[in-house]
């Protein structure tokens, strides 16, 4: 899954999902890097939903055969007025209950991943690992912002020999 992929997937859930209601005009979706989070939150409604950028790692699993892992996380969280405890348990509960509606969509997506002619990015939510998603409490973030943070990492074969033309004065092993 490609980062605009993986970015596309997130609107999609949000706009998708009606507890969080993500439209054209009322912004309850954004990219989850640090830059981009702090002037999106001018014009967020909530709850919201944010795309953290994923952290790539790779697997040799022994063999030559290179997994690249993604490990993207989405963060889906309500703002509360500061101090008030009753809101702050309110918005973990009403938060858990997306968050958990965010795995079943994983879960459906990765069985129609195998149904010829799905759309991207859905159609690549296969490689999904499910033992290892997590979902992990959130907050204080943000604006008082209290939820939940779905971590779900993905993997896949990927080519990791070295392209020649994409270096100077580089020669690719081939053995």
């Amino acid at each position: 899954m490609t980062l605009a992929d993986f970015l596309l997937y997130g609107e999609q859930i949000a706009r998708r999902n009606k507890l969080i209601g993500h439209t054209d005009t009322e912004q309850h979706f954004v990219q989850f890097g640090l830059e981009a989070v702090h002037s999106a939150l001018k014009d967020v409604m909530y709850p919201l939903l944010g795309a953290e950028l994923p952290v790539t790692g790779f697997d040799d699993r022994g063999s030559d055969n290179i997994h690249i892992i993604n490990d993207g996380a989405f963060v889906i969280v309500q703002s509360v007025r500061e101090g008030d405890s009753e809101a702050v348990n309110k918005a973990y509960n009403e938060m858990h209950i997306i968050a958990i509606q965010i795995v079943q969509k994983f879960l459906n997506d990765r069985k129609l991943s195998l149904v010829p002619g799905r759309p991207s990015p859905q159609n690549q939510i296969n490689n999904l690992a499910i033992s290892r998603i997590k979902i992990v409490d959130v907050g204080p973030i943000f604006e008082n912002c209290y939820g939940w943070r779905v971590s779900f990492p993905m993997q896949g074969a990927t080519d990791m020999d070295l392209v020649e033309s994409d270096w100077i004065d580089e020669v690719a092993f081939s053995g």
